[in-house]
């Protein structure tokens, strides 16, 4: 059992426990890692730059979760402002906050959580690839949902040019949206994806339900459930724990009969943006 990581020695578990605000963490990455790798892995989170785009109800979320699980650099990248429409289902934010920055108040929130972490504030809207923030980002999270298709493809096209690996998610009625996860150099990116599809299904876009032209439902659970998946698979990347199961894949959690359905792409080596 010690072999197989089950189990650890006392020596090892005064080690990985040293941390105690990440300690069952660390425990945890200690299933996968040796003691001293894990501590290590714990550790590098807090020197890693992640930037967030979008701070509503899943990037909010994805904020929260990477700054408590130890990453202590993050730069959050939203004009929009608080709602009353809002709070149902983005948690970082209260009705004092109503009217109010997103940015501003996330970072506030994240501060009054993790006081020792480094919050950048960008409240601009993504028009073009050079909107995007890249300087000094070791990731990037996209949970922007307009423009499509354009926002992806916008993003697509920073990040796969400043070689910054990065990954994408959002909802569309009662079907969540996990990935891909896209690796410059390593992975097909969001081009390939879109070719791959065409191919496919005869259309860019992943099979899913259409609500176009109308208010956007969404409900609370279903955005959580995206973000703790988006936010597990960030650190299992960041912490090299694993193949992340969304590294060139999106995955569809259909929150009816809670059923997931896996959308593989490879490299293309012919791809305008990534080949």
């Amino acid at each position: 059992m010690l072999a197989a990581r089950i189990l650890v020695t006392q020596e090892e578990l005064s080690a990985l426990t040293a941390d105690e605000r990440h300690s069952r963490q660390t425990l945890f990455l200690s299933m996968f890692h040796a003691a001293d790798r894990a501590l290590a892995a714990q550790r590098g989170l807090a020197l890693r730059r992640v930037t967030v785009l979008g701070a509503g109800a899943i990037g909010g979320a994805v904020a929260l979760q990477l700054a408590t699980a130890g990453v202590r650099r993050l730069t959050l990248v939203d004009d929009d402002r608080v709602e009353l429409s809002n709070l149902h289902r983005q948690h970082l934010y209260t009705t004092s906050d109503l009217g109010s920055s997103k940015v501003a108040s996330a970072a506030a929130r994240l501060r009054a959580h993790v006081p020792s972490a480094e919050v950048v504030e960008i409240e601009r809207r993504i028009a073009g690839p050079c909107d995007v923030p890249l300087a000094g980002a070791d990731f990037v999270v996209n949970t922007v949902d307009t423009p499509q298709p354009h926002i992806r493809r916008w993003v697509n096209a920073a990040c796969v040019a400043a070689d910054v690996p990065f990954v994408t998610g959002g909802f569309n009625q009662h079907v969540g949206l996990v990935g891909p996860l896209v690796v410059p150099g390593v992975t097909g990116c969001l081009a390939c994806q879109e070719r791959t599809l065409a191919r496919r299904y005869g259309t860019t876009e992943l099979p899913s339900a259409d609500n176009a032209g109308r208010t956007v439902p969404a409900f609370g659970p279903l955005c959580a459930a995206v973000s703790g998946l988006m936010a597990g698979e960030i650190i299992r990347y960041l912490t090299g724990t694993g193949a992340p199961a969304i590294e060139g894949r999106t995955v569809h959690l259909d929150l009816l009969d809670l059923t997931t359905t896996g959308h593989a792409f490879e490299r293309l080596p012919a791809c305008e943006v990534c080949g």
